[in-house]
């Protein structure tokens, strides 16, 4: 199975979600739990192989309600 492209990555200001060279996927880090985070960087990865990628934005509005 080939790697994941986005992963969750905690950080001192939460958590963010990475790709697979460790750049950031979301503007800015945030403040969900770890298994969130982690769905949050699985949906990402789907949407991307899926090529549905959606702009980082959007996807912190989604997380924000």
């Amino acid at each position: 199975m080939p790697a994941k492209g986005y992963r969750a990555e905690k950080r001192a200001d939460g958590w963010m979600i990475v790709n697979a060279d460790g750049y950031p996927g979301i503007s800015s880090a945030i403040q969900v739990t770890e298994w969130e985070a982690e769905v949050i960087a699985d949906g990402m990865d789907r949407a991307f192989a899926a090529g549905q990628r959606r702009r980082s934005e959007e996807i912190t509005a989604l997380l924000k309600g």
